[in-house]
Formats: C-alpha cells, structure tokens, sequence
C-alpha cells in the first residue's frame, strides 16, 4: 500500500514545496494496518526538454532533511512505498514510478493471491499490472487495455482490497480505480483548471492545501469515483 502524487503545469513550478508536502502526506498517511511508507520512493519530473528520475530505498520523510532541488518542473510524479512483503523491501527496482519506452505509471492497491495464467514481465505486482496493460494494448487504445487488464485480475484473484493506477502517455493520463475495503484509503482526489492539474492520495491533504499556497488555483476538490475509467487530455503542456 502505498501513496502517489501526479501535479502538471504550463508554467514550471518549484520542486522542492512539492517535494516536502508529499513527504509530509507520507509520513502522516500510513496503510489500514498502521504500515509506515518507508520503504522507498521515486520523483519523475520533467523541466524543459530534460527529464529526471530520482529513486531511494529509504523513508522519504528522512530523505527529505538530507537534499535539496533548486530546480523547477512542469510535470511531477511521485510516489512511496510500503512493500507488501518483507522480501521486497530495500529492492530499488520495485520503486516508483516505473518508465517504459511509452509510459510513465503509478500503482497502490492490494490484490489477494493474484494467479495469472500466464507469464508477465516484472517480478512485483504493480509492475506486472503493467505488463498486462501493455500486452492487451493495440494501437494504443489504453482505455480498454486497462478495463481488460482488471477484468483479468478480477477473474484471477481473491479479493481486490484497493487498486488504484494511473499512466500517462503522450500528453494524456489514464486514471482507474477501485476499492471494496478501506474505502477512504483507497479514495483519490483531484484539481483541474485550463493550465493545472493536480491527482493526490491520501484524502485530499496535500491537494487542497497546495493548490492554494504554491500554485495560487482555486480549484474544486473532486473525487475519482470508484470502477471509472478517466482520461485527462493536457493540450497545454
């Protein structure tokens, strides 16, 4: 279970005041069972032409005291971690956000005994999600891709506790999500003007709180309702 973050603007913005809000909303947002996010995050931002990727294996919370970014960006991307397994903490490579030549991607959720029927590239489950994704795409035609993916995961699993994702691919995000328990955990909340866009977990703090005092956009808190596909299109970035 874990904690994203996805902030876009046409006008670049400081890194930094992002940076220690979303390690703020981390460490004050662990999982239904008290689980800290403290195994690991990762920062995508894009400033420019030039893109960043930035992962750790540690709190971000304690991370946060020891760096500092001077630099602005258009797009930002975060997320931390709390591994579901023991075996998978310290793992970098399990870190988000996950790039593929095409897409940039986020995952939270909790899936039980997931048994796919067959093979998927990815050793960790949100990667693997994604492998499904990418398999069932043609022509890009994501938004049934992923309704299928989830359909897959549906007939081959237990119990979706939570499943909340969101990829981006060529100016467009594609956000699902879903929750049959922990319901306010699980709820994702966004803001959305003609040159902002906001998507945030963790109940709506870090939205409300941030579209006033760093971007000054007075945008109306919304929530991702529950088994909807969105697709947000960005012209302007």
């Amino acid at each position: 279970m874990c904690r994203f973050a996805i902030v876009f603007s046409n006008k670049s913005f400081p890194v930094m005041p992002v940076l220690k809000k979303f390690a703020s909303m981390s460490l004050e947002n662990p999982s239904p069972e008290g689980d800290e996010q403290k195994d690991g995050w990762g920062i995508f931002y894009e400033n420019g032409e030039r893109n960043y990727l930035l992962k750790s294996n540690q709190p971000i919370w304690e991370d946060i005291k020891k760096i500092k970014f001077t630099t602005r960006a258009k797009k930002i991307f975060l997320h931390s971690r709390s591994a579901s397994f023991f075996s998978q903490k310290l793992r970098l490579d399990f870190t988000q956000p996950f790039l593929t030549k095409n897409f940039i991607y986020v995952f939270n959720g909790m899936v039980s005994k997931v048994k796919i029927p067959f093979k998927l590239d990815g050793e960790v489950g949100a990667r693997k999600i994604l492998s499904l994704i990418e398999k069932y795409q043609i022509d890009f035609n994501l938004k049934s891709a992923i309704l299928k993916a989830v359909d897959t995961i549906k007939k081959n699993s237990k119990k979706i506790f939570g499943f909340n994702m969101a990829l981006y691919f060529r100016n467009n995000l594609y956000v699902y999500s879903e929750a049959n328990e922990f319901k306010d955990y699980y709820q994702l909340y966004y803001g959305l003007t003609d040159d902002f866009f906001i998507l945030s977990s963790a109940n709506g703090l870090f939205l409300e709180k941030d579209c006033l005092n760093f971007f000054g956009k007075k945008t109306k808190v919304m929530k991702i309702e529950f088994r909807k596909i969105y697709q947000f299109t960005f012209n302007w970035l």
